[in-house]
């Protein structure tokens, strides 16, 4: 959504007319919820069904590198037990969604890992991807994504934990994540406002 200056004209109620239109899929009012750390807090924890405690939270968080591409994070959140957690949104399905999380998984490891220090310190790492879209195209609205041998049922613990999500679905039997943003839509909006394409 482009919101114009003369948008931000008007009275209390076209302001809160304006917002209503939000949606948390819309990059700009993402990250202005996200600094809100107990939208932050509802949001990671209604995700991961689990209590999240937020100590720090950023948004539009950059990763410079002189040498190659840097990477721009929606939100980079650490919680009480210091797991990191990077959520990225996206509107369009513009392809190599699962590289583009491998890049920011890289980016977010080597900047939390200090020189000589082992490897065994990296936190633990949740990539969270919501889109408006079913990036694996199999009709689900949420997919974890784990590391196997090959060959055996033997999972691999790297510490890394890839979930996508898509909460505007508009299958009935997947309703849990719409209600996830209507909840948090009222919460910060008074409305439960969940737009679809």
């Amino acid at each position: 959504m482009v919101i114009r200056h003369e948008d931000l004209i008007g009275t209390y109620e076209q302001k809160r007319a304006l917002v209503s239109q939000f949606n948390l899929m819309d990059d700009t009012f993402f990250s202005v919820v996200m600094r809100n750390k107990e939208a932050c807090e509802y949001l990671l924890s209604a995700l991961m069904n689990k209590t999240v405690s937020v100590i720090e939270h950023k948004t539009q968080y950059s990763i410079r590198n002189i040498e190659s591409h840097s990477v721009v994070l929606d939100a980079l959140v650490e919680d009480s037990e210091h797991n990191l957690y990077n959520v990225e949104v996206q509107k369009e399905d513009e392809g190599n969604h699962e590289r583009r999380m491998r890049y920011n998984q890289t980016a977010v490891d080597w900047t939390y890992l200090e020189k000589s220090v082992n490897y065994s310190k990296l936190p633990e790492l949740y990539m969270i991807f919501i889109s408006e879209f079913d990036t694996f195209k199999l009709g689900r609205n949420n997919y974890s994504l784990s590391l196997y041998i090959d060959g055996t049922d033997t999972k691999c613990d790297d510490g890394i934990h890839r979930l996508y999500f898509t909460p505007l679905t508009t299958a009935p039997i997947f309703p849990s994540c719409c209600n996830i943003w209507r909840t948090a839509m009222r919460r910060i909006t008074g409305s439960e406002h969940c737009r679809r394409r």
